[in-house]
């Protein structure tokens, strides 16, 4: 899929711009604070409807105005050309058209264009807040089934509720009465959401093994697992394939003692400095059932929907008087964490910083395998500055992946990812004329006037060097 033209209107800090770009690679280069970030946040919102940088959609909007627009035409494979249009007011309210319709939800818009975004921040994802890591999994997976979308925001609509009458009963008591109700709209979409953060967790945990092996050259060993939020007061839910519930030792594992037929070697979470929990490590037998409660594991090594949402059910009854107590839910997807290990060690915890980052790299690169093997076509690439923050051998490993993509890389430098050089560099004087065609001038002086944007004409050309100053981006090379 490739995203053809954008055109923004009041975006940040484009009082207007427009855009053709390459179908290839798109290099968005010129000083800091200038507005690379902002073009790729624009194309990332007409895949998600949302920022990647904010969750308050007014910051968006240029100062000094009451609303901005995005309208962005792409074209995907076996499908043909899409036009994406999308409205921010200041007041709150958000309108998107896909070829000129209304859509009625956000949601609608997912599935269109599938975007993996890369960033200086996303280096940290692993040390970071679960927060974090739970916010790349639902974008990632809500891009691939937008059901996932809708499923987990009903879950948050009935979590809102519970939470509301929890903190409301310390002085109507009679309320908690009404309590189970809002734990069957709990546990019916945490179920589904949860079943999908199982399928995709797994998908993405052998990606990223492989990607880490190679980006090592095999010297380390990374593992992924689901780290759920389930607990239980007695026994725990046996292995799964992929990660499982652990019982009173709380451990996580690669794969389910009986769960996938593969062995079990867990590792306890009391090792690596985290209270126990409800992972999935071996369980006894060979169906995957524990001494507690118990997930039912299909052909596919995976728990069903029916058995996760029994076992939710349970967790929040049993986990009723502490939420009382503490005036809030203390368990399911909202809770929940993506585990890595290196090694058996946790990489958040013990990991050093050269670690963390070849762990986060290789989650990130994941989801461009995954993505591209759900849904049949390669997503749209987007690096935000995040070469300049990697050694030559991990920016070797993401061009590497950069194969059939479209990619747009943003940066300081006018970098060609392909030989891994810097063409020119914002700041230096005179021309830079590297023997490929057109030549770009410091400053861009007469190339444009503010506001303006010079288009990619070239017939496919493979890479179009755009350099962004202020409001303007302007085409200076194409090779």
């Amino acid at each position: 899929m490739t995203v053809k033209n954008i055109a923004l209107h009041n975006f940040r800090n484009y009082g207007w711009l427009h855009i053709d770009f390459s179908e290839n690679m798109n290099i968005l280069y010129g000083e800091n604070a200038q507005g690379k970030t902002n073009i790729l946040e624009a194309i990332f919102l007409c895949s998600t409807g949302r920022s990647h940088r904010t969750q308050k959609d007014a910051e968006m909007i240029k100062f000094g105005e009451d609303a901005a627009t995005v309208a962005l035409e792409m074209e995907r494979k076996n499908y043909g050309i899409f036009r994406i249009e999308i409205e921010i007011q200041r007041s709150g309210r958000k309108s998107i058209k896909i070829n000129g319709v209304p859509q009625k939800r956000a949601g609608d818009l997912l599935g269109r264009l599938n975007c993996a975004i890369f960033s200086p921040e996303d280096l940290a994802i692993i040390k970071n807040e679960p927060q974090l890591r739970r916010r790349f999994l639902d974008m990632f997976i809500s891009q691939i089934k937008p059901s996932y979308y809708f499923n987990l925001h009903s879950y948050l609509g009935a979590l809102r509720q519970r939470n509301t009458l929890l903190r409301q009963s310390k002085e109507n008591r009679g309320l908690l009465d009404t309590v189970g109700a809002w734990d069957y709209q709990l546990a019916e979409f945490g179920a589904k959401v949860m079943r999908e953060r199982f399928y995709f967790i797994k998908q993405i945990g052998a990606c990223a093994k492989e990607n880490h092996s190679r980006i090592t050259d095999g010297g380390e060993d990374l593992d992924v697992a689901y780290d759920l939020s389930l607990k239980f007061n007695s026994g725990g839910i046996a292995g799964v394939g992929g990660g499982g519930v652990g019982g009173s030792g709380g451990n996580v594992g690669e794969a389910g003692g009986g769960g996938n037929g593969e062995a079990g070697g867990g590792i306890n979470r009391s090792s690596v400095g985290e209270a126990g929990g409800s992972n999935f490590t071996g369980g006894g037998s060979g169906n995957g059932e524990g001494a507690g409660g118990n997930f039912t594991v299909g052909g596919s090594g995976l728990p069903s929907e029916a058995s996760i949402k029994d076992a939710f059910l349970q967790a929040l009854e049993q986990g009723l008087q502490s939420d009382i107590m503490r005036m809030s839910t203390q368990c399911g997807p909202h809770k929940d964490d993506i585990a890595c290990t290196i090694g058996g060690r946790n990489v958040r915890l013990f990991g050093s910083q050269g670690q963390q980052r070849t762990a986060a790299l290789a989650l990130k690169m994941s989801q461009i395998d995954v993505m591209a093997r759900e849904v049949g076509d390669i997503p749209v690439l987007l690096l935000d500055d995040v070469m300049s923050e990697l050694d030559r051998g991990r920016r070797g490993n993401i061009s590497a992946n950069m194969k059939g993509a479209q990619v747009f890389i943003t940066g300081t430098d006018m970098y060609r990812p392909d030989a891994d050089r810097v063409l020119y560099t914002t700041g230096d004087a005179g021309l830079c004329t590297t023997g490929d065609a057109g030549s770009c001038a410091t400053g861009d002086a007469g190339l444009c006037a503010a506001g303006d944007a010079v288009l990619c004409a070239a017939e496919a050309p493979d890479i179009c060097y755009f350099r962004v100053n202020g409001g303007s981006a302007v085409l200076v090379q194409q090779d």
